[in-house]
């Protein structure tokens, strides 16, 4: 009697578990912390990463942008937010702020960068998609972070570099920009604005005062480097006291005190070098013919002949410690040092000799 009571009560207790289902637990055991899918393993969903992008409201009053990006490429962090339930995943939250999003526009411009961007470089840099949630905007309008130079400072640069190569006094020079810088944009960073170390410019201190625009490089400098050059074409205008013809000077003739006078003028207006004293010009022969008020250049004269053509002179001729003399013809006019045909009389040879003085000429070899 006492055996059928207990399996009595085993059997209602079996039955109790078998109508329960699947999902219950024996007697004795626990149950499971995870779900496990019928006939599959377990699995762990990743936590989420979430993106949102950024909004700034000052800086859209300002700029029509969302973001601001001060260098040439765009970052995650740049123009979003990322941040995770997970503390196991704050190593994830600084990877993807550091993801490559794209280029930046020019100083100043704006670009805009989608949500379907920001996913296709976080796919490329290991995550997936099923653990990036965006919010907020679809898109962000960023802006290449800059600064102007003002034109005034680029024009004072290349005029200032002018001043520094100009051999006259500042009061007898006049610096004319030919063409206007513009203001100029450039990307942010520790700014220089300076002239380059060499230009052309061959009036400097040659002599020859042509006084055609030079063109004067200004460099631009960000963080120490040339990002940008800007060419200002300027001319320059020099006044002297100069000697220049007090009467028409033919070719040839021989410059007295009375053909020269001293006058300031514009030395754009000379095509040689000047005289600023009358003595560089005076006793000297003309090369070419002078008008009255021209500049007399010291290109225009020459040492004047002493041995005329036709002249009677001493030949000298010299035979180790033997030294002849007789007389002969110039057959050219000559200046000193200069060598001239010269026709020895005694025997009617023509020979090449040296013009010593006026009267004397020497055969050399």
């Amino acid at each position: 009697m006492r055996y059928a009571t207990v399996l009595t009560l085993f059997l209602l207790s079996l039955a109790a578990c078998l109508c329960a289902g699947p999902a219950a637990s024996m007697p004795g055991e626990s149950a499971s912390a995870t779900d496990t899918p019928p006939g599959g393993e377990q699995t762990e969903k990743p936590s989420i990463l979430q993106v949102t992008l950024k909004s700034d409201y000052s800086l859209r009053e300002k700029s029509r942008a969302d973001a601001s990006v001060r260098g040439q490429f765009i970052y995650l962090r740049d123009v979003a937010t990322v941040t995770s339930a997970s503390e196991d995943r704050q190593d994830s939250v600084e990877k993807a702020l550091a993801v490559y999003v794209g280029s930046a526009s020019l100083p100043g411009e704006i670009r805009i960068v989608t949500q379907g961007q920001i996913l296709t470089r976080l796919r490329g840099a290991g995550f997936q998609a099923e653990e990036i949630e965006f919010t907020g905007p679809a898109q962000v309008k960023t802006i290449r972070e800059a600064q102007v130079i003002p034109a005034q400072e680029i024009r004072d640069r290349a005029v200032e570099a002018v001043r520094e190569k100009v051999p006259w006094p500042a009061e007898d020079v006049t610096i004319e920009v030919v063409r206007e810088p513009k203001d100029l944009t450039v990307a942010q960073g520790a700014l220089e604005v300076r002239a380059a170390e060499s230009f052309g410019y061959q009036g400097f201190g040659q002599g020859f005062h042509g006084f055609s625009p030079v063109s004067v490089p200004v460099e631009i400098l960000l963080d120490g480097k040339l990002c940008q050059k800007v060419t200002v074409p300027i001319r320059v205008r020099a006044y002297a006291t100069i000697a220049v013809a007090a009467a028409d000077i033919a070719r040839g003739e021989l410059i007295t005190e009375d053909m020269v006078k001293m006058t300031r003028l514009d030395l754009s207006t000379c095509g040689g070098k000047v005289a600023a004293d009358p003595g560089q010009v005076v006793g000297k022969q003309a090369t070419s013919a002078i008008r009255a008020g021209q500049p007399v250049c010291v290109g225009a004269v020459d040492e004047p002949s002493v041995v005329k053509r036709g002249d009677t002179v001493t030949v000298i001729s010299r035979f180790g410690s033997v030294v002849a003399r007789s007389p002969g013809e110039a057959k050219k006019d000559g200046r000193i040092g200069d060598t001239i045909p010269v026709k020895v009389s005694c025997s009617e040879k023509e020979l090449q000799a040296v013009v010593v003085d006026a009267a004397t000429v020497e055969v050399k070899g």
